[in-house]
């Protein structure tokens, strides 16, 4: 098995904790507009969830992407006419 194929799914998980971690600041913003209390737990949560969620998952994206892409890793082990292109 590939390195590839076992970084892919650390890849993808990654990348989807990273998105949703950060589409939840909408929501705590939206929290934060009625009350002053509201407001300071909104904050001190987006904090958290950048820090401890969203920064280790965009670290990790960046970490499993491979240079070339999917297409470097298909070629690899394409047949010599597709390799040559």
């Amino acid at each position: 098995m590939s390195w590839f194929l076992l970084l892919t799914p650390v890849h993808v998980i990654a990348a989807l904790t990273a998105v949703g971690a950060n589409l939840t600041y909408g929501a705590k913003s939206a929290l934060g507009r009625h009350d002053v209390a509201a407001a300071r737990f909104a904050l001190e949560g987006s904090h958290w969830s950048t820090g401890m969620i969203a920064g280790p998952a965009c670290a990790a994206v960046i970490l499993t992407s491979t240079p070339g892409g999917r297409s470097r890793a298909v070629r690899a082990r394409a047949p010599d006419a597709i390799r040559k292109r």
